[in-house]
């Protein structure tokens, strides 16, 4: 398989999501204050996890990283509705399953 071809599934749509988060976090953080850019650098995973696995620590602080750029809080919010619709997907296709085994 070459570079030009991309595998589609769950798992590494998933990993072009994040991986496109990372890119817009790493422009933005070029534009920082020498602390912002550090302390979002530090947490860079923080961005990556789903809003539901965050403590509330965490999540006070991907709070403060998203106030640093509109575009990065709108990516964020890309990845967890991206998230959001698999996560609903899989729900559904489970409750399918059950009813076909049901009839």
């Amino acid at each position: 398989m070459t570079s030009k071809h991309k595998v589609v599934d769950r798992l590494h749509v998933n990993r072009y999501v994040t991986e496109a988060l990372q890119i817009v976090r790493k422009r933005v953080q070029k534009d920082l204050s020498p602390r912002a850019r550090q302390q979002l650098k530090h947490h860079y995973r923080l961005l990556g996890k789903g809003a539901d696995q965050l403590s509330e620590r965490e999540a006070g602080l991907v709070k403060q990283f998203l106030q640093y750029s509109d575009i990065l809080c709108a990516v964020y919010q890309w990845k967890e509705m991206f998230i959001t619709w698999m996560c609903l997907k899989r729900m559904c296709l489970k409750s399918v399953d059950k009813e076909i085994y049901i009839l």
